[in-house]
């Protein structure tokens, strides 16, 4: 008898560490699908912008007859580069130059349009300067699209902003349908100057620094809603220079997406990284062509953008119009169209006739009974993903086969216990 408690005890013991590798399994299998479903529901980084698009500064002189590789670049990835900056003297110089204009002409063959680089020193500048050189770009170059204005104070406000949006409106109303680009290098504190600009260049940088520096995300406590709001993509670009490879300019144009750029522009060019480069002038990051030009063009995200040309905008109560250009709110919508005359007595006994003609033939039509109408269909509602609901599913299948296996196995123990000890019990009579 002893030989057979022994078996028993032993099988029992088989069973016990069976049952428990199966309640080990499922939970493994239960921790597992949690941590999966955790991956799904995790908060994950998205990019803002829908899509991107080239923006280049092209302050290299166009060679003619020479070396002009930069020129021809522009040229080769015009498909993807809807607009470039030009600069043939600090701003359009005196006289038109023969080169800029076949050069620019070139460009525009291929849909590539030109704006013109204006400073004007942190809004330092006599104002009426800044204005005769926006209209000596028109008379010069006729066909340019608008002014890009650098060196713009990012803490614009009060008569900062003021200065800016006069000179927007000054261009608005000058050179109807023109751009207007504010640059102020880095994030614009504050949205005061945002109702007088169509374009912002928010962040100038190398590609180390505006990989690592999380002062351009977009839950950096300084950035504010318009710069996080989809709808304003392509009112925003980034400009990063000192590109190392193919690899890093995907990173930075990557990360130019998720912090909501729609334009970009990026080149291997070297640009100044201390402040003392800053102010060298002999340091120019966008007079050398990028060596992954081709490459940035390439990218799936890039495409052919455009810029939402705005109008001209009123001036706040504490800013003086400068220009007297006494701009107000847009204008009410036109006015409906007249009424038609009344028709003649003739017409209108004829138009009733037909009217009551039209009535009894609908009333003879037979009438649908309620119960053949068609029920109303209520409009169903977002609800959660299907993948998140089977995942959930499955979690919670797995919980209870986990759950289910343990207390089997431990109602199992409680009877294969009571069923030995009885057994043990007979042997000993």
């Amino acid at each position: 008898m002893q030989d057979v408690t022994d078996a028993a005890r032993a099988s029992t013991g088989v069973a016990m560490r069976w049952s428990m590798q199966q309640a080990r399994r499922a939970v493994l299998m239960f921790v597992a699908a949690v941590a999966v479903l955790g991956q799904l529901l995790a908060p994950q980084a998205s990019a803002l912008a829908p899509q991107q698009s080239i923006m280049m500064p092209a302050y290299s002189y166009p060679m003619q007859g020479g070396n002009n590789q930069y020129w021809n670049d522009m040229a080769n990835v015009s498909s993807k580069t809807p607009f470039v900056v030009v600069n043939p003297s600090s701003g359009p110089g005196t006289t038109v130059s023969s080169d800029y204009v076949k050069a620019l002409a070139r460009l525009d063959s291929l849909g590539v349009k030109y704006i013109g680089y204006v400073k004007h020193g942190r809004q330092t500048r006599n104002i009426a300067e800044v204005a005769a050189e926006i209209d000596r770009w028109y008379a010069l170059y006729p066909n340019v699209k608008g002014i890009f204005f650098d060196e713009a104070d990012n803490h614009s406000s009060g008569q900062k902003t003021c200065y800016l949006a006069n000179l927007y409106n000054y261009v608005k109303v000058k050179h109807p349908g023109s751009i207007v680009i504010h640059n102020a290098g880095t994030r614009f504190l504050g949205e005061s100057v945002m109702p007088y600009g169509d374009v912002f260049l928010n962040a100038e940088t190398s590609a180390a620094r505006y990989l690592s520096d999380s002062y351009y995300d977009l839950n950096h406590p300084t950035a504010t809603n318009f710069e996080k709001n989809p709808a304003n993509a392509y009112k925003m670009w980034h400009v990063i220079h000192s590109v190392g490879s193919n690899e890093q300019q995907a990173q930075v144009v990557a990360k130019a997406r998720e912090r909501n750029a729609g334009w970009v522009y990026t080149t291997s060019d070297r640009g100044p990284t201390t402040p003392a480069e800053e102010a060298d002038p002999n340091i120019n990051p966008y007079n050398d062509s990028s060596t992954f030009l081709g490459g940035l063009a390439g990218l799936g995200s890039v495409q052919r953008g455009n810029v939402p040309v705005g109008a001209a905008t009123p001036l706040t109560a504490d800013c003086a119009d400068t220009f007297g250009l006494k701009v107000t709110a847009q204008p009410a919508p036109a006015p409906a169209p007249a009424p038609k005359p009344a028709p003649k007595p003739e017409e209108k006994k004829k138009d009733d006739k037909d009217k009551k003609k039209d009535e009894k033939k609908d009333k003879k039509k037979p009438q649908p009974s309620k119960k053949h109408q068609q029920p109303t269909v209520r409009k169903q509602e977002a609800g959660p993903s299907w993948t998140i609901i089977t995942l959930i599913a499955v979690a919670v299948v797995l919980a209870a086969a986990g759950g289910g296996g343990a207390w089997w196995w431990f109602v199992g123990r409680k009877r294969r216990q009571a069923k030995n000890r009885s057994r043990y019990d007979n042997t000993m009579i």
